[in-house]
This record gives C-alpha cells, sequence and structure tokens, in this order.
C-alpha cells in the first residue's frame, strides 16, 4: 500500500509538470500546477505523506498484536522499508505541497488586488 501510493504520487507529479505553467518561486523557476489542476497535487499531498504514514501505523499495530500469536512471524525489514517510503513521501510531497501554497497565494493575491 505505501509503495503503490508513492508512486502513484510520483506519477501526479510527472502529469502535474507536464500540464505546468513555469513560475518563479523564491528566484527558482519551477513547472507549477494550473489553478484549475489544483486536484492532482491534492491527491499527491494525500498520497505520499498521509497514505505511506498511515501504512506503516497499521504496520506497527499488526506487528505488535501478532506477537501475541505463536505462530507469528515477526517481519523487521517491511517496517524498514515503509520507514524509508515515509521519508521519501514526505521529501515528494514538498512539491505537491509547494504547488498548493502557490494555488492558494495566487487565489489570494487576486483576491485581494495586490497582484
Amino acid at each position: 500500500m505505501g509503495a503503490l501510493s508513492l508512486a502513484l504520487s510520483a506519477v501526479l507529479v510527472v502529469v502535474a509538470v507536464a500540464v505546468g505553467t513555469t513560475a518563479s518561486v523564491l528566484g527558482l523557476s519551477l513547472p507549477m500546477v494550473p489553478d484549475t489542476k489544483w486536484l492532482l497535487s491534492f491527491a499527491g499531498y494525500l498520497l505520499t505523506p498521509t497514505l505511506v504514514t498511515v501504512a506503516l501505523g497499521w504496520d506497527r499495530i499488526a506487528q505488535r498484536r501478532g506477537v501475541r500469536d505463536r505462530n507469528f512471524v515477526l517481519k523487521p525489514q517491511y517496517g524498514t522499508w515503509l520507514r524509508i517510503l515515509v521519508v521519501a513521501g514526505f521529501v515528494l510531497s514538498l512539491w505537491h505541497i509547494l504547488n498548493l501554497a502557490y494555488i492558494v497565494a495566487a487565489a489570494l493575491t487576486q483576491a485581494w488586488g495586490l497582484g
């Protein structure tokens, strides 16, 4: 579940870059999602840090409950991979967060007549 959500989020990044426009953010020229495509970044934000973290929590709960069963075999390497995916997910989600922040800032600038 964690790897799949990370992969889907990466696909959303590629799609968003393909439909995006170039904008200057902190002096860097970055591809940003247009205002009408904000759902791409929102879905990527939900998939990446949220779903991967839920998968890690679910694994930890399952591992602790499984200790009570004598037929249960611990799989610590699975938890390790999920922790790596959580870190990668948070790094990938920074792009989605930046896009969402840019869209909100542009909307507020336009609404307040500052731009």
